[in-house]
């Protein structure tokens, strides 16, 4: 039994394959691998074969003897590959462990190289990619290098990934597929700024604000308790409460000043295609570490209102993929947008 001169099978594979077809016959090389002779079992706790040898040889011909073994099996067939962009984060597993069921070939890319998607069985392999805040141009070079090697016929970014992976759309090989909405789409909910301002163009409810620098930002915080929060930002960073009468921090430009609600705080998540919402979840945080909600409780039922308002900003910008919004009331139980996340969020898993 002979697969190559410099890639020897292990002897538990070895053992396996023996057991279950004794005449089994391998030829190939690191490009491709064909089995002569049907084998009728093998353990699905295991892949068919372990190799050693040269990293990019041992690669190609894990990924090559698994699939041919498969089909010939009839366990499982590879629709296409997908490329997940983040696997640190339940989420991440989650859509990995979906992406598998479909019959999908998973990859995992993610700045951490201990994560969560990697010791899983529906993940075929992860790659530590560069950190895209601190250094967005060498993980973009990082991003396409991948998709090029692996032959990605999709890629589908995930939480605060999504901005950084969406710029990439235009530089993508043709093989391969974005599955959001464009950058700039991208850009007019995640920005607050441009969040708010679509609200009222929109005539939808939503919470008095301005740029921290514009004309009569002094006066608003003089007669009103306000938060001041980045533009651009997530996970709370950056969010402070100004007590009516406080004065203005120094620096202020990408600022954003928010009238501040007392009510409770609920968020949602939909998933919607091509401007309709398919399904939309309401929840709330139950545990916070700082600013970041680790534990959430579903609610089972949203204002109307609520549903009425993301459907239609589903409606008016022609949405597909994820949805996500925080909400919170005034005085008078009034819930109104705070902040929008167009992409997939944590309580999904």
């Amino acid at each position: 039994l002979c697969l190559y001169p410099s890639i020897p099978l292990c002897l538990r594979t070895y053992r396996c394959l023996h057991r279950f077809s004794r005449k089994a016959s391998f030829k190939g090389t690191a490009k491709h691998i064909v089995i002569t002779r049907k084998i009728s079992h093998y353990s699905d706790n295991q892949p068919p074969l372990f190799l050693t040898g040269p990293l990019e040889s041992r690669r190609t011909a894990r990924i090559s003897m698994r699939a041919t073994t498969q089909k010939i099996l009839g366990r499982r067939r590879i629709v296409a590959t997908v490329l997940i962009t983040l696997g640190r984060l339940p989420k991440g597993l989650e859509l990995a462990r979906a992406a598998h069921a479909g019959g999908y070939r998973v990859l995992v890319a993610d700045p951490f190289r201990l994560n969560l998607c990697r010791v899983s069985r529906c993940v075929e392999q992860t790659f530590t990619v560069t950190a895209p805040n601190p250094d967005p141009s060498h993980f973009h070079r990082d991003m396409l290098e991948l998709i090029e090697r692996e032959r990605v016929d999709y890629v589908l970014p995930v939480s605060e990934e999504t901005l950084h992976v969406a710029a990439l759309e235009e530089q993508l090989p043709n093989h391969a597929k974005l599955l959001c909405m464009p950058h700039e789409r991208l850009l007019e909910l995640h920005d607050k700024g441009r969040f708010m301002a679509l609200l009222r163009r929109l005539e939808l409810p939503s919470v008095r604000s301005m740029p921290a620098d514009a004309d009569g930002a002094a006066e608003f915080v003089r007669v009103a308790d306000v938060i001041i929060k980045p533009m651009l930002s997530s996970s709370g960073h950056g969010v402070r409460k100004l007590d009516a009468g406080s004065r203005l921090p120094s620096r202020r430009a990408g600022q954003l000043l928010q009238a501040w609600l007392p009510g409770p705080e609920i968020s949602t998540f939909s998933v919607v295609n091509n401007g309709h919402v398919l399904g939309t979840v309401g929840y709330r945080a139950c545990i916070t570490a700082g600013s970041v909600a680790v534990c959430f409780e579903s609610l089972a039922e949203l204002e109307p209102e609520i549903t009425q308002t993301i459907e239609r900003i589903a409606l008016e910008l022609d949405w597909r993929g994820f949805l996500s919004f925080d909400w919170r009331a005034d005085g008078h139980g009034v819930f109104y947008p705070i902040e929008s996340m167009p992409a997939l969020i944590q309580p999904l898993a």
